[in-house]
């Protein structure tokens, strides 16, 4: 790209203040095990979970008529819950009863999660994964599946139960934290609005013991070691275990992610004092992500602020499919004198004034200028506060724009011999 010169990463520096972050355990001078790094091969070694547990207790009859009011209350509930099957209406009643909140502290009134109800009368439960699964499947095994150790306990079931949910129903509230994740963050995001089954099959998958699961290409993606712990930057459970896993995954199979420094190291701890450490990802590792995640191939062009390549970026965005992710990076501050910090956020549209992005540092940019010698872009909040959505002009937009990542120009993606994508 620059001669022998690498280029920068994307790392997305995080804006919120991190908490005390926990130490942790050792790993007995070995480097933790590498989400992915043995990607490839047969999908069925790990495509599906194992094999879900029945619920087949009694449903309490005043839950049900609890849950059912509700389902009235609520505009296109009852529509969407008609159209389920009988097998799916159940499966919905014990969905919502496991959720459900008797209400007996701080006079609140008693009834099912709303975020429940709101993918029901959005019809996002009848959305279908890439093996035919549907969201209400996937959050029906995610609630009967055993758990990893360190997630097993009935109140951090119900936690994760209940945040998967919430990131379903509420995308907007998926940032990064104190992390510099802005990259996993984004396609988080992406993976949420774009593929709710998706996202719902692949987090079962890494709560789950083995703490594997296979993506859309085949790949594995896995847990990331010792990921139970609170690492302080604020993320729910479940954005700190799929982020860290997408890292993990996106760096390659020489390099793991270890979330507690938000750093990527070399597989073989004797390797780090020569090679070193880096926080963030190239865009070739964003590109590996993205193709594994997805059905489609990407390119990941570098932007210069010329005619030509502004015509070649809006063909590019203009030929997208209306479910492909469309992530780019740029220019977002200066952290030090001479030194560019790249930002990475989704593009959701363009028109003849503006660019539309959602930023993965989430609530915390209310579209502020800051102090002038981050120089950060100037820029408006949009739609519901505290979401991330932001815009800007077309000409701050273009001066910033460092590479983005867009529909292939190539028919078909070339595979190595393992069957993953190459980058």
């Amino acid at each position: 790209m620059h001669g022998t010169v690498a280029p920068p990463r994307i790392t997305g520096a995080a804006t919120e203040a991190a908490a005390p972050v926990a130490k942790p355990l050792p790993v007995d001078g070995a480097a933790p095990a590498v989400a992915g790094s043995l990607a490839g091969g047969p999908a069925a070694a790990v495509a599906s979970s194992a094999a879900p547990v029945l619920d087949v207790r009694p449903l309490d009859p005043k839950k049900v008529l609890r849950i059912e009011c509700q389902i009235d209350g609520m505009r296109g509930a009852r529509e969407h819950m008609s159209s389920l099957s009988p097998t799916e209406r159940d499966a919905f009643m014990r969905l919502a009863s496991k959720l459900y909140d008797p209400g007996v502290f701080l006079l609140r009134q008693g009834g099912t999660s709303s975020n429940l109800l709101t993918l029901l009368a959005a019809g996002r439960l009848q959305q279908t994964d890439s093996r035919g699964a549907t969201v209400l499947d996937n959050l029906t095994a995610l609630s009967n599946q055993p758990f990893a150790k360190g997630f097993d306990s009935d109140y951090m079931r119900g936690q994760i139960l209940g945040q998967t949910v919430s990131t379903l129903a509420r995308p907007d509230d998926i940032a990064q934290g104190a992390h510099g994740t802005c990259t996993a963050t984004t396609l988080e995001y992406a993976y949420v609005k774009h593929y709710p089954a998706e996202y719902a099959r692949l987090v079962g998958g890494l709560f789950e013991p083995a703490g594997e699961v296979a993506m859309r290409n085949g790949d594995v993606l896995q847990r990331a070691s010792n990921i139970q712990y609170d690492d302080g930057s604020g993320r729910s459970e479940v954005s700190r275990v799929f982020q860290s896993a997408i890292m993990d995954y996106a760096n390659g199979p020489l390099t793991y992610y270890d979330n507690y420094k938000d750093v990527n190291r070399p597989l073989q701890a004797k390797d780090e004092q020569l090679q070193g450490t880096y926080k963030g990802l190239y865009p070739w590792e964003v590109k590996r992500a993205l193709e594994a995640l997805t059905p489609y191939r990407y390119d990941a062009p570098l932007f210069h602020n010329e005619e030509a390549d502004r015509a070649d970026f809006q063909r590019r965005v203009a030929q997208a499919a209306p479910d492909q992710p469309l992530p780019l990076s740029i220019r977002w501050c200066t952290p030090k004198p001479m030194e560019m910090g790249l930002h990475m956020l989704l593009l959701e549209k363009v028109d003849d004034q503006y660019v539309y992005l959602r930023n993965p540092q989430g609530r915390v940019d209310d579209g502020a200028k800051g102090p002038p010698e981050l120089d950060l872009p100037d820029r408006q909040e949009v739609g519901e506060k505290g979401g991330g959505h932001i815009r800007m002009s077309l000409d701050t937009f273009y001066d910033r724009l460092y590479s983005y990542f867009a529909p292939s120009d190539a028919k078909t993606p070339p595979t190595d011999t393992v069957g993953r994508v190459s980058p």
